[in-house]
């Protein structure tokens, strides 16, 4: 039992489980470092809601263990789950005691993806004060599969099921169910654990009117998870002999920077391979326009590595409109990117709770074509932080997002360069 009275926690053993359980055994540590009222949950995030094991009826051992013990009310017997349902419904132990939305310093390779454990190493390696990382809460993996279980949602639970044999047994190139599975994902019901956990979301990322943003949170969240069952996705999956199991999806939630330039990083030279050199590109507004490769040229340019850099200008920027607004993001955050010979990057969504506006460009007045001595500042700034990040995480190439905003610079997310 945990008591919230301020800031402070006191926490009461009423029984004890897997001695041996890492994640339970880190509870009390990670309970302390949870401010929010309403990110906390059970250490499944509801254990009623979904319905997985019962305290009464799992045996101490369980073979392959999900857990050995749970501490809950009347749930089904492992038994009968092993029968009843596919591999789907199976949650990894650590997965299974997850809150439904942890913060950076409960991320683990097991209940998140390279983007957050990306941006939780810039924060615990203490990346310079003048690169800002945004606020950050990720819904780890396994969340999915626990609203699937939630009793509310058994009939959608068996429709997704049979869509995903229809799948798994489909011709090379066929993606007909597709639309189908992402409508089961759309139209799931939210627990009551989860919506308390998106209010607190909400709440650390700093919203003003949190009810009122719930529905849209909720409808984001959804569109991550269904994005695993767009064509492309699929597809490629497909093609590597890869199935969507092996696929884990996290969201990583973060608010909008609404940036004056956004900015991608390459730390490597992938045009010409020039390990010691970076290639960039800026866009007006906010990165939409960038990564989803929007009419028109950004401003591409390249810098070698060194104490004196010396931007050179490649392209200036051509786009069309710039983007702005949004408010809040919700970002897939697959381990797709991390399976051997799959670039799961651009296959996912990420999807704003509100969406982005278009904003005309007047290119004569744009600091960063007439204004030299700021584009130039603006450059060298972008380079720092591409020969900073790729220090921090070990020296290998990296593929970063970024932005500038009111003269500070932000780094959204970080990958490694693929």
């Amino acid at each position: 039992k945990a008591k919230l009275e301020g800031d402070n926690f006191h926490i009461e053993v009423v029984e004890h489980s897997q001695e041996s359980s890492e994640a339970l055994k880190q509870a009390g540590k990670v309970m302390k470092r949870v401010k929010s009222k309403g990110l906390i949950t059970p250490p499944s995030g509801d254990l009623k809601a979904s319905r997985m094991l019962s305290d009464k009826n799992l045996p101490e051992k369980a073979s392959g263990s999900l857990v050995s013990r749970v501490s809950s009310g009347n749930l089904p017997d492992f038994e009968s789950i092993m029968k009843r349902t596919p591999s789907m419904s199976i949650i990894p132990e650590k997965q299974l005691v997850a809150s439904w939305a942890i913060r950076p310093a409960a991320y683990t390779t097991e209940l998140v993806g390279s983007k957050s454990l990306n941006l939780q190493r810039l924060l615990a390696l203490e990346i310079s004060d003048w690169i800002h990382i945004p606020t950050s809460v990720t819904i780890p993996n396994g969340a999915l599969k626990k609203v699937l279980n939630d009793e509310a949602n058994a009939e959608l639970k068996t429709k997704f099921k049979e869509l995903r044999t229809t799948a798994n047994r489909s011709e090379s190139g066929d993606v007909s169910f597709c639309p189908e599975l992402r409508k089961c994902i759309m139209d799931l019901s939210l627990p009551d654990g989860l919506a308390e956990a998106l209010r607190g979301v909400l709440d650390e990322l700093g919203c003003e009117d949190i009810d009122g943003s719930l529905d849209g949170t909720w409808k984001a969240v959804k569109g991550v998870w269904a994005s695993l069952w767009n064509e492309r996705a699929h597809l490629a999956r497909r093609k590597l002999g890869l199935t969507v199991e092996e696929v884990d999806m996290a969201v990583l939630c973060q608010k909008v920077v609404d940036a004056d330039y956004a900015f991608v990083i390459h730390t490597h030279n992938p045009i010409t391979g020039d390990r010691d050199e970076i290639y960039a590109e800026v866009v007006v507004g906010l990165g939409e326009t960038l990564v989803g490769n929007a009419p028109g040229q950004a401003m591409g340019f390249t810098v070698k590595k060194g104490e004196k850099l010396q931007p050179e200008i490649k392209s200036f920027p051509s786009k069309a409109f710039a983007l702005k607004g949004g408010k809040y993001i919700f970002r897939s955050d697959s381990n797709a990117e991390d399976l051997e010979g799959f670039a799961g990057a651009g296959l996912h969504d990420s999807i704003p709770i509100e969406e982005n506006h278009k904003v005309d460009i007047d290119y004569a007045n744009e600091k960063i074509v007439n204004e030299e001595t700021f584009r130039t500042t603006l450059m060298t700034g972008i380079a720092r932080i591409g020969m900073e990040v790729e220090e921090v995480m070990g020296g290998f190439p990296q593929d970063i997002e970024g932005c500038f905003k009111d003269g500070e610079f932000y780094v959204v997310q970080a990958r490694p360069q693929v």
